[in-house]
């Protein structure tokens, strides 16, 4: 027996609360779903379907398709069909082949989303990252494996290369999403083939460690205390990045060692279109040489990292290093993550978007 009309919008409600609450102050610049089929994104594609606030915005959908499986192709084209169906334009994003690690594909994924936003002057790309997500990413964080720092949830809204990276749905549990579903009698999700990644396994493992109760909430408010702390220190650690157009600097020296590093890690960003912790090595380095008071270069990939011999650490740019002659001594380069190339897309309404028409590079983000 089908639920009733009030039952499904009971089930509905959450979710289009969430999207009340985060999405609707946004969608006046527009947004664009990412949908892969599973169960989480397929709520959030149904709820956003039958949301009130729609009609607040342009909303667009993207399905990724990274050429791993050989069935991914095939599940993306029936996701944008699906979405066009619920009237949402849909475009395909083909990826070039890489490396199968769940780093590498999420890298190349985002900056795909990302560049294909900026094409279609979309202001949000909304996931639909939920509450079992933040608690099986701080096991992750805690295991080294993955998540964010210190096992801290990811905030609500980040910056991608100028574009926001939302998640209204951090706050429930994949059942309520699933339940959305159940109720619209929305059965037919895509499930997860990859049964034996890091992140499936930690679900086995809490459901046996549980032993009956669910420890997926208790470490989810966990995580969320960490995002809780890591903003507080981002803010304290702004107050030591001082400068201008030209190079930032940090005293390193006198900051606390927490907030030197976070610091140099805000600099980095303002310096380089990219994730600080890209240049991870890079800014340990910097730190170890201002703790044993010695003065030194470290290069990173668009970026370089001066230390005089007090603890100050300048950062510069590329465009301020540009044309300078090459160090005789140098701190050894701290590696660089290699970016995937540009996407190929091809829509399911009859456009075409290319990622090529922005050369920024957004960073990764962590979901």
């Amino acid at each position: 027996m089908a639920p009733s009309a009030t039952a499904t919008r009971r089930a509905l409600q959450p979710l289009w609360s969430a999207l009340d609450a985060h999405l609707a102050p946004r969608l006046a610049r527009g947004a664009l779903l990412c949908v892969s089929g599973g169960s989480d994104s397929r709520a959030l594609l149904e709820a956003t379907a039958g949301w009130q606030g729609r009609a607040g915005g342009e909303v667009a959908v993207a399905c990724v398709d990274h050429r791993v499986r050989a069935a991914g192709g095939a599940e993306a084209r029936a996701v944008a069909a699906l979405a066009g169906a619920r009237g949402f334009p849909a475009v395909v994003l083909t990826l070039p082949a890489t490396s199968p690690s769940e780093g590498a594909l999420r890298e190349a994924r985002y900056q795909a989303l990302a560049a294909l936003a900026r094409q279609r002057r979309l202001g949000s790309l909304v996931v639909a990252h939920h509450e079992d997500d933040v608690a099986e990413g701080a096991v992750l964080a805690w295991l080294g494996a993955g998540g964010g720092p210190g096992g801290a949830a990811p905030p609500r809204v980040t910056d991608l290369g100028g574009v926001d990276v939302l998640r209204p749905f951090l706050h429930l549990p994949r059942a309520t999403l699933r339940g959305a579903l159940s109720a619209l009698g929305a059965l037919d999700w895509i499930e997860d083939p990859e049964a034996r990644s890091a992140r499936a396994r930690v679900r086995r493992v809490l459901g046996a460690l549980g032993r009956g109760r669910d420890l997926r909430g208790p470490l989810a408010r966990a995580a969320r205390r960490r995002r809780e702390d890591e903003d507080a220190l981002a803010s304290a650690a702004q107050a030591w990045v001082r400068g201008g157009p030209g190079a930032l600097e940090v005293d390193a020296g006198a900051a606390p060692a927490a907030l030197a590093r976070r610091a140099l890690e805000q600099a980095v960003r303002a310096r380089v279109a990219g994730e600080p912790r890209r240049a991870a090595a890079g800014i340990a380095t910097a730190l170890s040489l201002v703790a044993g008071g010695r003065a030194g270069r470290v290069d990173l990939a668009g970026a370089r990292l001066e230390v005089d011999q007090g603890g100050v650490v300048r950062v510069l740019g590329a465009s301020a290093v540009a044309g300078e002659p090459a160090p005789t001594q140098n701190v050894p380069q701290a590696p660089a993550t290699p970016l995937a190339g540009p996407a190929s897309m091809r829509t399911v309404d009859g456009k075409r978007f290319s990622d090529e028409a922005d050369g920024r590079r957004p960073s990764d983000e962590q979901p």
